[in-house]
């Protein structure tokens, strides 16, 4: 269900209570992949930038997708390339260094979303 922007929303944004952890379910719009939706989410923790905090919702399907990126991170990350040094390849890199060249023997881990394809294409695996 979304809410046109002309329209006041009929739902309340609910803040988790402090230590409550029952990951409880709320009526809120959804701050992951599905277009800010308004339906059934729960509370996976707190954003923060410069001067502002706010709280992170998301829905079943968003979670799910999600944990599938989670996933495909840690599978990525544990079998990527050992540089001459020994270290695992990164897949965050600061911009401006230069990293030498790493190849890739096998057939590497499942591939699931988007982003393990993004991490599977900076480390030049063949896909």
């Amino acid at each position: 269900m979304s809410i046109p922007i002309d329209r006041a929303p009929e739902w309340e944004f609910l803040l988790p209570a402090p230590g409550r952890g029952d990951n409880a379910w709320v009526l809120g719009p959804c701050w992951l992949f599905c277009g800010h939706q308004v339906t059934a989410v729960t509370w996976i923790g707190a954003v923060t930038t410069l001067g502002a905090l706010a709280p992170l919702y998301a829905c079943s399907t968003c979670l799910s997708q999600l944990n599938a990126m989670v996933w495909d991170f840690a599978d990525i990350s544990s079998a990527a390339p050992v540089d001459g040094e020994g270290r695992r390849t990164a897949l965050y890199r600061e911009t401006a260094a230069d990293h030498p060249a790493s190849t890739f023997a096998g057939p590497g881990p499942l591939i699931r979303t988007p982003l393990g394809k993004r991490f599977a294409q900076l480390l030049g695996w063949p896909r």
